[in-house]
């Protein structure tokens, strides 16, 4: 069966172990606290400067069926009683992201200026820059979180066409993207959303064709170590040369396995700062990896658009699975 029913959503989270969760591409949206179980909703009202604010935040893992290919799925919902303007920031991410909006839309920003207002629905590639965004009143957004292989077997395309790009979803794929956007836009609730994703990423993948095995496994293995795992010893696991493993990864990802572990590295400082609330950053860049605090505020600095001192104080003034830039 491809679909799963509300209930087997539930019955999934429950059995899902405690850990920290990061939404990656969204990363400054909303930070789970390690307390929390994966896929358990989270529903709460703050005060942040007199406005009342609400958020909705939910991830839920992806079937057996589509693990290899979905690191997770999401949803966002939120909102405040007045029409004040929301600002955010999204950082750079390792993963693919496909974003449907299906309740009021953001707008990005830059140099103060607006740029232009997103398309409902997006499919964003792995992105080494940050950008910031606004929405007035309430929004809804649901999302799934791709490996970022998982391109070339969803979309018969290397995610390297997708790197540092947001494209509207009818771009890439005409009439298929009107008939999928149409669909979430009429659904009743999360459920119904999330069994359209889960069945459109299953009829994709019984067209196409796997990816290199080899990629797969190095991509793996840099999730797995949080980046920390050197570029030889990557090589080495899959039995290709640091040249063939660049060439690779260029030709599918658009980046090098450096850059690729480093921004890695950069997403795991969040689930790491979730794991241990009291750490210091000096203990923090130690344990993710880095040299020294400094070297760990420049890699931040460089992919957040903030140092780490400024976005962990933000998280920690509004709560510790919320933030917002003010």
């Amino acid at each position: 069966m491809r679909g799963e029913s509300n209930s087997q959503i539930t019955n999934k989270q429950d059995n899902t172990k405690d850990e920290a969760f990061f939404l990656s591409s969204f990363s400054l949206f909303w930070q789970a606290s390690a307390h929390k179980k994966l896929g358990e909703q989270l529903k709460k009202t703050y005060l942040v400067d007199k406005k009342f604010l609400w958020m909705y935040y939910r991830i839920i893992p992806p079937p057996e069926q589509l693990s290899h290919l979905v690191k997770s799925f999401w949803v966002v919902e939120g909102g405040e009683k007045s029409a004040h303007r929301q600002m955010y920031r999204l950082m750079a991410d390792s993963c693919i992201e496909m974003v449907f909006q299906y309740r009021n839309s953001f707008v990005e920003i830059g140099s103060g200026q607006t740029i232009g207002r997103h398309p409902l629905a997006t499919i964003s590639g792995p992105s080494r820059s940050y950008k910031e965004l606004f929405v007035s009143g309430s929004y809804g957004m649901i999302g799934v979180c791709l490996y970022p292989s998982a391109a070339e077997q969803v979309w018969n395309i290397p995610s390297a066409e997708l790197k540092d790009k947001m494209i509207a979803t009818e771009d890439l794929l005409q009439q298929e993207a009107h008939r999928l956007e149409d669909q979430i836009l009429a659904a009743q609730n999360l459920g119904e959303r999330y069994l359209l994703l889960v069945n459109y990423l299953s009829d994709r993948l019984a067209r196409n064709c796997p990816p290199d095995r080899r990629l797969s496994a190095a991509i793996r293995r840099i999730y797995e170590t949080g980046g920390q795992l050197s570029i030889a010893k990557i090589s080495e696991e899959i039995a290709l040369s640091n040249r063939q493993l660049e060439r690779m990864f260029l030709s599918n990802i658009g980046m090098r396995p450096k850059l690729f572990s480093r921004i890695v590295r950069f997403q795991s400082s969040f689930q790491q700062s979730a794991a241990r609330h009291s750490t210091s950053l000096t203990d923090l860049a130690y344990r993710c990896g880095y040299a020294d605090q400094a070297h760990f505020s420049r890699e931040f600095k460089e992919f957040a658009g903030m140092n780490p001192s400024q976005y962990f104080r933000l998280t920690e003034e509004v709560a510790d699975s919320f933030a917002q830039i003010p």
